[in-house]
């Protein structure tokens, strides 16, 4: 198993904050492979992630309702998604704070 395509995974979900499907993903991280083989290997990855969620406490973390997966945005802190929240505000001092290194 390579744990550079759960860490990819991860970073994928948390950096973006949209819902995607399995298979999505699957072709996203696997795209080398067959269609099942890809379904298999993001299983796989799934099952790595969630072992790792649950001993660092943040289960809850995942989100998996049918063929949709999504991180719970309420339970994780991204850099990346808080510099667009920032943006999203457009107002002056959300802008500084967004070009700033820190968002405190």
């Amino acid at each position: 198993m390579n744990h550079l395509k759960v860490q990819a995974l991860l970073y994928y979900l948390a950096a973006t904050g949209e819902v995607f499907t399995r298979n999505h993903l699957a072709t996203l991280l696997w795209s080398e492979t067959g269609a099942s083989e890809a379904l298999h290997s993001l299983r796989s990855s799934l099952y790595r992630l969630r072992q790792g969620l649950r001993s660092a406490g943040a289960e809850a973390t995942l989100l998996s309702e049918g063929e949709s997966l999504s991180l719970n945005p309420d339970s994780f802190l991204c850099d990346l998604g808080e510099f667009r929240r920032l943006l999203d505000q457009a107002d002056e001092l959300a802008l500084a704070k967004a070009v700033t290194t820190g968002y405190k």
